[in-house]
């Protein structure tokens, strides 16, 4: 045989193929660890809240997790009863696409039903079946690829930083991708079942048998199938369609009008049957409600949009009463734009401006919560509620801030700094109406519940002649919108109550 022409020559030629299959490989594993993370964070926002509790337990699983994979990859690629292949290799990153194609088919579902919302072991415990076993699994690819790529000791540490830079180019990659094209493009459900396809199909590629392929070549038709908006029972476990859905832990049954991943939430429209409580009549109407994070952030009257169909929101015009002369308003935090659309409708004289943003929450309300496009006394912004005041000049007659939920609130619009940028952005006799979430009373229920709003109140206080304290429902101990006046003067029950009704006649 002519020399350069045997057996050995012949995998020598094939080794530079070789290392890029497994790089390759090691790239898309570090990719999808990285995409696994986020896109479990928005599995696990809408049920447990979006807290640091919540994004501590999932990083700290998903490293407890690599950490287990990485041990067990280093033992399994030094086993000598089972040689290292690129085959068992393949097998490890299929079983992983395969676990993560059922997470929103099957596991997720059924773990959401389950859960409990107030719970730390629920959280830890449903946290652990998202993202463990496919992260054990990945974790095992890098020094499993290691072994498969190093052929001889002298370049067995060039070959280590290769192969780990190549993971971690992966999870820039993974990172990127997810945040700024994968989320904002697709459904949540759709985005993992594309990276667990990712994983899926390249390793059946490399596997022996039949099997593998048709499995994976089965798991992208059902993906395909499950992308196109149908009323199917595919569709309806999905999350679109007629049917219950879970939001926070709570049921509502209704119609999925629209659903998208936005920058900063994950957004849902959902049309029910709901008690009138706006009006005199007596029955149900047809409501709209917005969801973001799996909290309640605006409900409309399909029928009626104009009116206020939230008791919190009922309290926006406190505002008016403090101010009667009150010409220029502006809301921080639009949602369903319940609060902007009524004081159009109501007060005619008025200047609405709306800083909101998030800029797919303005495009839903613009479609789905009949927010009006030529109407001349209501201004849209899409920025930061600071940064906006930030840029200077503007003076209002009344400031509302509603950016606010009960799982999520933004730090730096509770700030000492923020409240003063509030008080030189009013007029002479200009009010600040606060919505919060909390509870009042001295019990200790009522303590631990009220923390937040009772800070918002020392520090707004530190800024304001003024604070005074509104709950939205009467009761003590249970959790309600209160909300928080803060102007350069302080009124009495009876001049609040001649006031407001002097506005009503």
């Amino acid at each position: 045989m002519p020399p350069g022409q045997g057996p050995s020559a012949s995998r020598a030629d094939l080794r530079p193929a070789f290392s890029y299959v497994v790089a390759g490989l090691v790239f898309v594993s570090g990719f999808v660890t990285m995409a696994l993370e986020f896109s479990a964070s928005r599995l696990l926002v809408p049920v447990f809240g979006s807290s640091i509790e919540t994004w501590g337990v999932l990083i700290g699983i998903i490293l407890a997790a690599l950490a287990a994979g990485y041990h067990l990859g280093g033992r399994l690629a030094d086993d000598r009863r089972r040689p290292a292949t690129l085959q068992r290799l393949c097998s490890v990153i299929f079983s992983a696409g395969l676990y993560i194609v059922l997470v929103p088919l099957a596991i997720w579902p059924a773990a959401e039903t389950y859960a409990d919302p107030a719970s730390a072991a629920s959280l830890a415990l449903f946290t652990l079946m998202l993202v463990a076993p496919p992260s054990v699994l990945l974790g095992i690819v890098s020094p499993y690829a290691v072994k498969l790529a190093a052929s001889t000791l002298a370049t067995i540490g060039i070959k280590t930083g290769n192969l780990y830079s190549v993971a971690t180019a992966g999870s820039i990659a993974g990172t990127f991708g997810t945040v700024f094209l994968l989320v904002p493009a697709l459904q949540i459900t759709h985005i993992v079942l594309a990276i667990g396809l990712a994983l899926a199909v390249p390793a059946a590629a490399f596997m022996p048998g039949k099997i593998p392929k048709a499995l994976a070549g089965l798991l992208f038709i059902l993906a395909v199938i499950s992308s196109v908006p149908a009323g199917s029972a595919l569709s309806l476990a999905l999350g679109s369609g007629e049917g219950v859905h879970y939001f926070d832990g709570n049921v509502v049954a209704g119609r999925l009008v629209y659903e998208a991943q936005t920058p900063y939430s994950q957004l849902q429209v959902v049309d029910s049957q709901g008690p009138n409580t706006a009006g005199s009549e007596i029955g149900y109407s047809s409501l709209r409600s917005l969801y973001l994070n799996g909290d309640l952030h605006s409900r409309m009257y399909v029928d009626r949009p104009d009116e206020l169909a939230v008791t919190y929101t009922r309290y926006f015009p406190l505002g008016f009463v403090f101010n009667p002369e009150a010409e220029r308003v502006l809301f921080v935090g639009g949602g369903g734009f319940s609060g902007p659309k009524y004081f159009v409708s109501a007060y005619p004289e008025v200047q609405v401006d709306v800083v909101e943003i998030d800029p797919v929450v303005i495009q839903a309300a613009r479609e789905h919560f009949a927010v009006p496009e030529d109407e001349p006394r209501l201004s849209i912004y899409n920025d930061d509620g600071r940064r906006f005041l930030l840029s200077g000049g503007r003076q209002y007659d009344i400031i509302v801030l509603d950016a606010y939920s009960k799982s999520y609130v933004p730090f730096h619009l509770m700030t000492a700094e923020y409240y003063r940028l509030l008080d030189e952005s009013l007029a002479p006799g200009g009010v600040v109406v606060s919505n919060h979430i909390g509870s009042v009373g001295d019990a200790l229920y009522s303590y631990e519940t009220s923390k937040l709003w009772r800070a918002a109140y020392k520090t707004m206080a530190g800024e304001f002649d003024s604070v005074q304290v509104f709950p939205t429902r009467s009761g003590g101990g249970i959790t309600q919108n209160i909300m928080l006046v803060a102007g350069d003067r302080e009124l009495g029950e009876d001049a609040i109550r001649e006031r407001r009704a002097g506005r009503s006649q």
